[in-house]
């Protein structure tokens, strides 16, 4: 479980929120939805590690990774992070870009993870491709790929289906319930769009003005129960 105890965030002296709190539970997933420039994606990154809070504290399996003191590394977290642009290494295949965070693995284990992640996600054909060489839906995909390679406990995205038409978007959706279903993890979704998040949380936020409300809790067609 994520735990965010009366967590601020200030930017100098512009206020991002104060005094929030949330809780992620294992193996379901959390929606946030709110307006650009509410502190959704501040948020992430304070969960990820990439910021530390002003106040408050955020623990992670009861172990406590962020304070205004102290920041446990991102790479200690059990994280994996899809940002709204797929941020695909650009001199990488498709196959080293996911393969990238398996280094600990034995070659067998590695190549074993690899195939069942391109054909969970239907991408097989593309793994000799650079990023320049596929679509942006595939790149998001992949970029999906290489977030849950390592079987991080926790996965945090960012708007990822921002840049995608309905077609695509509809099929993301698809494989992110598909991936909650086969990999056992806490999901946390950031996204402006509530006809995303219905079919993707568990629980549904809305953020505005600096503060979470709960909007809804119903189970989703990919949440664990």
């Amino acid at each position: 479980m994520i735990e965010i105890r009366n967590v601020s965030r200030h930017y100098g002296t512009v206020r991002v929120f104060s005094g929030l709190s949330l809780s992620i539970p294992d193996r379901k997933a959390v929606a946030i939805t709110g307006p650009s420039g509410c502190g959704k994606t501040t948020l992430l990154r304070l969960i990820a590690g990439l910021e530390r809070p002003d106040s408050g504290e955020i623990t992670i399996a009861g172990r406590l990774a962020s304070s205004p003191d102290y920041l446990l590394a991102p790479s200690e977290r059990s994280i994996g992070f899809v940002f709204q642009s797929p941020a695909l290494w650009p001199h990488m295949t498709v196959r080293e870009n996911i393969l990238f965070g398996l280094w600990n693995l034995p070659g067998s284990a590695r190549e074993d993870r690899l195939i069942d992640l391109l054909n969970t996600a239907h991408i097989s054909h593309l793994a000799h491709r650079y990023p320049h060489e596929i679509s942006g839906g595939e790149a998001q995909r992949v970029a999906l790929l290489r977030a849950i390679a390592p079987r991080p406990r926790h996965l945090l995205m960012d708007e990822p289906l921002s840049n995608l038409d309905d077609d695509l978007r509809e099929a993301m959706i698809s494989l992110i319930i598909t991936i909650m279903d086969q990999e056992d993890i806490s999901l946390v979704y950031v996204s402006h769009r509530r006809d995303e998040t219905d079919q993707i949380a568990d629980r549904s936020y809305l953020f505005r003005d600096g503060a979470l409300r709960e909007v809804s809790e119903v189970p989703a067609p990919g949440g664990s129960s």
